[in-house]
């Protein structure tokens, strides 16, 4: 217990303690690949530099603490880094909590209340009737082929839980909801063409 007490104090010393002048000259002379990952992703400065550049730093830091990092580019460490704060920024933002749900008074009543949550974070942003008629279609003929766990599952997905949170609150299996997925997204692609 005391152990990983000391491992934890360690890691968080780690990442306020400032650079020293080694690791400090890296970082600025590293440092265009905060705005080359930017730039690759379409990311406005304003928004991300600041997340980014943390990551950026605490990178910089492991690969000074850690040598067995060392049989990868530095590059390769930076940008992974940078892609996991951006992918975990990302969640964040379409998880249920943050999403807003648009309501229609003409929208389809659905006897099962999965279906009808899971379908309406696919079409809800189409803006001609037509588009939206069609869509919905699809997609609840992609979501009508799948078994009810299946349907639960991908519910909880589009909810904005992890795939392994909604196999958690389904005593499912984590692979079982990822397959769920991939088993929606191949009926729709089906349906599709």
């Amino acid at each position: 217990m005391k152990k990983r007490l000391r491992e934890r104090e360690m890691q968080m010393q780690r990442k306020i303690s400032p650079l020293t002048p080694e690791e400090q000259k890296f970082a600025a002379e590293n440092s265009n690949m905060i705005f080359d990952f930017m730039k690759k992703h379409n990311l406005p400065f304003q928004e991300f530099y600041g997340m980014l550049a943390c990551r950026y730093i605490l990178s910089v830091r492991d690969w000074f603490s850690r040598p067995e990092l060392h049989k990868w580019a530095f590059a390769t460490i930076a940008y992974r880094a940078m892609h996991g704060t951006y992918a975990t920024w990302v969640r964040q933002q379409y998880k249920a909590k943050n999403s807003a749900t648009l309501v229609s008074l003409d929208s389809y009543i659905c006897d099962d209340e999965h279906e009808d949550d899971f379908l309406s974070t696919f079409y809800q942003d189409s803006f001609r009737v037509e588009d939206h008629v069609v869509c919905k279609s699809m997609l609840q003929r992609a979501f009508a082929k799948l078994k009810p766990a299946q349907q639960k599952a991908c519910a909880m997905v589009a909810k904005g839980y992890k795939g392994v949170e909604a196999a958690k609150e389904l005593s499912l299996h984590q692979p079982y909801v990822s397959a769920a997925m991939k088993q929606f997204k191949t009926n729709y692609y089906m349906e599709e063409s």
